[in-house]
């Protein structure tokens, strides 16, 4: 990443690099940091599949597994370096897709999509919209059971029901449900502050 650095805040000029796309010119999203750059802070769970395991009996584990998120169980932990992520958004490429993350590192154009996440995580990406619409009048059983009826489930309320096990002996599928909640805006929305009504 030394190379990477070099660039920060520069237009870069491809036509003197190896990259094959052979590209005019390549302007960087950042041209001039601020001198007091903001610094990038992560909140994700890296321990994510041990607390899995150690809340969870064996069973509802493997049940867990059968779920669109089982491919994550057998995730290796990983340290979060975040002066990586500053330097890759400090990359970022002018003219990126709202829905595409696109940077410039050594003289090479890495693109971050829909796709690289359907790929990396085997999840199925494509659908009908229409099938996930609910009826956001009738009030949300589990809400209503676990969180009060709350309006926006806070993060420290649905720690407490994961960490306390708050579904039950007997109620698998409440367990399922609130452990799926817990991974998601713990380890892939956890930068959200707020937990949508719509569980």
């Amino acid at each position: 990443m030394d190379d990477a650095s070099g660039v920060k805040g520069k237009e870069v000029d491809a036509r003197n690099s190896s990259d094959t796309r052979n590209e005019k010119e390549i302007k960087l999203f950042v041209k001039h940091p601020p001198i007091s750059s903001p610094h990038i802070s992560s909140y994700t769970n890296t321990y994510i599949v041990s607390d899995l395991k150690e809340k969870l009996t064996p069973e509802r584990y493997k049940i867990l597994g059968t779920t669109c998120f089982g491919s994550f169980l057998d995730m290796k932990r990983c340290e979060v370096q975040h002066q990586l992520f500053r330097c890759f958004m400090v990359l970022q490429l002018e003219g990126s897709q709202y829905d595409v993350f696109l940077i410039y590192v050594n003289g090479t154009i890495l693109s971050f999509s829909i796709r690289e996440f359907a790929l990396v995580t085997g999840l199925n990406c494509i659908g009908d919209p229409e099938d996930f619409q609910f009826n956001t009048k009738v009030p949300n059983r589990i809400v209503e059971t676990y969180f009060g009826g709350a309006k926006y489930v806070k993060k420290k309320d649905l720690l407490t029901c994961f960490d306390d096990k708050n579904w039950g002996h007997d109620n698998d599928g409440d367990a399922i449900k609130i452990v799926v909640l817990y991974f998601i805006h713990i380890f892939i929305f956890s930068s959200e502050k707020k937990i949508s009504e719509c569980i």
